[in-house]
């Protein structure tokens, strides 16, 4: 997995470098400045505001920001600590060259001196750098290729399949600190320091000045203009309409937060039914006349039954949905997207007047504030100083040039697209995602990507009516919602007979994996299928499953996966669901018998526990449980989190019911998973002789295992290596317990023989689950194209969730696996996109002023 360059391929490099510079050499002063515009143009954010006179031969960029599902606390513009740099990783743009950190090609520096990743360093210390890990297999494969640096001499390298997002300035830093708590070696530190070159770490900011600083205030957006409609009474004495009642959080004019009843008035099932000028999303608000906001069901369906031949119905699109209805009604009368985004007469005036004001972003320790830029009087400024006037107090400052960004005019607060900002930063894109939050649209493309904030409740913009609103359109005609990726990986997969992929990002908490769900059901929706091998409710089925099996409480999620998934689904020639199956990685089975504090195992052991099932708890041995299980595996102790779990215990038996998981089946889950629960109970002696510290419990998990204590105990205990194994790093073991210079490493100890039966008992079981899915859902049928979906547990740093602990090393999985995805969105969104703008050949049309258009020539462009 970790490799350094040898003397001839240290030769070759050389060579391309070269090529490089002559490549370099040719271009003209206007191209050289032309690449420098675009490259900046592309870097979203500038995380480094040190003064441009000192960095104008080599600049520091953040990681683009990313394009991710992300928590409504995301948004939450603090002060960040230091020590979480080293989870947003760094890009230098140096000599005209992107590259990030530690690829196989760049471990050496000009001095000679080589680079490492902090995998390298952390593999000095234990057994990190393993050829057949989990993390070597994940990374091979999530790699993307590389095109080759002779083909493409002057592109910016990118990361190679053995790099790690984080920059090695961040690297060094957060790795030092931890050599530091632990009292390692100095050693290792001088090592450390030796082997990495002094290189500058890229600053958060954090200015203060002698003001009020406020962020900009949210904006309450235009409610949407209600509709009157008057619909005729069908032969078959209905209008042709559904009622749907929900609840729905909203906030009042005192800024609380409260629920409130809501009546939908949608089109009904038939095709024919989106006539009626209905959408769906539309809130009741008037029949006949009179108001029915504050009116139940009942009543409102008596006053419908009360109507004549027709019924005048007032409605009003919700906030979630607003965007896409006002999309929804103009195309169906004909109208394209362009047609209807003109800007009024009195748009472009307060534009105008806007642009002559400078309007631009104070960016602080606290955020950013709005102000407008002051022309230059008499008196001289420093260099580098400009003078500005707070909007909200009318105070007057002089800052440094770095510290203001251009701001949009009010017309972008709500852009459905961060890519059409005028002006594209880091305060104005956090601006209006934060302006669209408020208005309850948590949804906005990022150009070809899109950014997802997690509402605090479940919106009433899911389900099967919205989803045919998507079916057929194409990107541009739609509005941001997590359908309209699906359907434009669905059309181009139609379109370009291709293979498709959609990869969630974010944090742990950020609702990757619901997004997910949505994504499938729209596919299986839209799409089809004829032999009903796989459906809405099998897929749900498993998504219960998987949720049991692979989901536990972390510090920063109370339902965290904490697996990597690949769903894939297989259609035919036709476009229809011809099968699917469901790939893991990465299960995180150590939770089984040891985890961080406060923290708990998978679900499925607590809806065990629960269950209400009096035959199967006696078969168990469950009807009395013992006070101590060293695994910590115990039965929730409050009556209302006993009795959901038992709920969910039925819910995941009716599960696999659905996937035709027999009942014999399902006992061995519950046998092997009781064998566990009661290895835990049983423990193992500290000294002495290697067997179990409790017998009679022992006994039980080798009667639901179906063996006798004999030999359960000779599995455990004495089919060992003799000469010990290797023990690797990890927040559980102290500094004493490694370095100790012995190659064969410490013995392993009777408990941790029991722990790797039961992780590994958990590992197995997990295993034959995905087979029993996988068999549910394949198909014979012959496929030809596949839609992709990857989603893996999202980053996890416990000291965001004031945990006073270190990662463990299945966070260092999980978020290194995290980096790689990220590396591969920066290639595929930035990179590639730089590369298609280095020489465009545009035939016959070049843009004249007033519209006017030139034709006949070719014009070649070279950035």
């Amino acid at each position: 997995m970790f490799h350094f360059l040898k003397d001839k391929e240290k030769d070759k490099d050389v060579s391309k470098k070269e090529k490089k510079e002559k490549k370099k050499e040719r271009m003209s002063a206007a191209e050289l400045k032309s690449l420098e515009e675009m490259r900046l143009r592309r870097g979203f954010f500038n995380l480094n505001r040190s003064s441009k006179r000192e960095s104008k031969n080599k600049l520091e960029i953040s990681n683009p920001i990313p394009i991710k599902v992300a928590s409504s606390s995301d948004l939450n513009l603090t002060d960040i600590d230091s020590d979480s740099v080293s989870n947003r990783g760094s890009i230098i743009l140096d000599s005209g060259q992107l590259s990030t950190a530690s690829s196989s090609d760049d471990l050496k520096g000009e001095d000679g001196v080589f680079k490492v990743s902090v995998l390298q360093r952390a593999a000095k210390f234990g057994s990190l750098a393993k050829q057949n890990s989990q993390v070597a297999q994940m990374v091979k494969r999530f790699s993307f290729s590389q095109k080759s640096k002779d083909d493409s001499p002057s592109e910016p390298s990118t990361p190679s399949e053995h790099s790690a997002a984080p920059s090695p300035q961040v690297e060094v830093r957060t790795f030092e600190s931890q050599v530091v708590k632990q009292n390692l070696p100095d050693l290792h530190t001088k090592a450390v320091s030796q082997m990495v070159p002094d290189v500058k770490i890229p600053e958060i900011v954090s200015k203060t000045f002698s003001a009020d600083l406020r962020l900009p205030p949210l904006v309450p957006p235009q409610p949407p203009e209600p509709r009157e409609l008057e619909l005729q009474r069908r032969t078959t004495g209905d209008f042709g309409f559904s009622l749907r009642r929900t609840t729905m959080l909203d906030r009042g004019a005192d800024g609380q937060v409260y629920r409130r009843v809501v009546h939908f008035a949608e089109p009904g099932a038939g095709t024919k039914d989106l006539a009626l000028g209905l959408v769906p999303g539309d809130r009741l608000v008037e029949i006949n006349g009179k108001n029915v906001e504050n009116k139940t069901r009942d009543e409102i369906v008596e006053m419908i039954r009360q109507s004549g031949d027709t019924v005048r119905l007032k409605v009003q699109p919700i906030l979630e949905l607003s965007e896409l209805s006002h999309r929804w009604l103009r195309s169906s009368a004909g109208l394209r997207k362009e047609s209807f985004d003109v800007k009024t007469e009195e748009q472009i005036a307060a534009e105008q007047a806007w642009y002559e004001t400078d309007k631009v972003w104070l960016v602080h320790k606290d955020g950013f504030s709005l102000a407008s830029q002051l022309k230059a009087d008499n008196e001289s400024l420093p260099e580098g100083k400009v003078k500005i006037k707070l909007d909200s107090n009318g105070t007057i400052l002089d800052v440094d040039e770095e510290d203001v960004e251009k701001a949009n005019p009010p017309s972008f607060d709500r852009s459905e697209d961060l890519a059409s900002l005028l002006y594209l930063n880091e305060s104005s894109v956090l601006h209006t995602l934060r302006q669209r939050y408020g208005g309850n649209l948590i949804h906005t493309f990022a150009g070809p990507n899109m950014v997802v904030i997690n509402p605090l409740s479940s919106p009433s913009m899911y389900s099967e009516k919205v989803m045919h609103m998507f079916k057929g359109c194409r990107k541009e005609d739609s509005s941001p919602h997590i359908y309209s990726v699906a359907q434009t990986a669905y059309r181009n997969m139609l379109m370009n007979r291709q293979d498709q992929s959609i990869v969630l990002l974010g944090s742990s908490g950020s609702g990757k994996t619901t997004n997910s769900q949505h994504l499938v059901q729209y596919l299986v929706t839209i799409a089809g299928n004829t032999s009903k091998i796989f459906s809405v409710e099998k897929w749900q089925a498993a998504y219960t499953i998987l949720e049991a099996f692979g989901n536990s409480t972390t510090c920063m999620n109370g339902n965290a996966t904490r697996f990597s998934q690949i769903i894939s689904l297989d259609f035919d020639q036709a476009g229809q669901v011809a099968s699917a199956s469901v790939q893991t990685m990465l299960l995180e089975k150590v939770r089984v018998i040891r985890r961080p504090e406060n923290e708990a195992t998978f679900n499925v052991f607590y809806y065990l526990l629960a269950a209400t099932d009096n035959a199967l708890r006696t078969e168990l041995h469950f009807n009395h449980l013992a006070e101590n299980n060293v695994f910590g595996i115990a039965p929730l102790s409050k009556p209302e989190e006993k009795q959901k779990a038992a709920q969910q215990f039925g819910k995941l038996q009716a599960a696999m019911k659905v996937l035709g998981i027999s009942a014999d089946e399902q006992k061995a889950f519950w046998l092997i998973l009781g064998a566990i629960c009661h290895l835990g109970a049983a423990g193992a002696t500290k000294a002495g002789r290697k067997q179990f510290a409790r017998h009679e419990w022992a006994q039980k998990a080798a009667y639901l295992l179906g063996c006798s204590l004999e030999e359960l105990s000779s599995s455990i205990f004495k089919h060992q290596p003799k000469s010990g194994m290797q023990r690797s790093t990890s927040f559980r073991k102290g500094p004493d317990e490694f370095g100790q210079g012995d190659s064969s490493g410490p013995k392993i100890s009777a408990l941790e023989c029991l722990e790797g039966m039961a992780s590994a008992l958990y590992a197995e079981l997990f295993t034959l689950l995905i087979s029993l899915i996988n068999r549910c859902l394949k198909s014979s049928q012959h496929s030809f194209y596949s839609i992709m979906i990857v989603d893996t547990p999202g980053y996890q740093n416990p000291k965001l969730a004031n945990q006073g602990r270190g990662a463990t090393f299945e966070d260092l999985s999980h978020n290194y696996a995290q980096e790689r995805l990220q590396s591969l969105f920066h290639e595929r969104t930035f990179v590639q996109e730089l590369d298609s703008y280095k020489e465009v050949v545009l035939h016959g049309i070049t843009v004249l002023p007033r519209g006017r258009l030139k034709t006949g020539k070719m014009f070649r462009y070279s950035w």
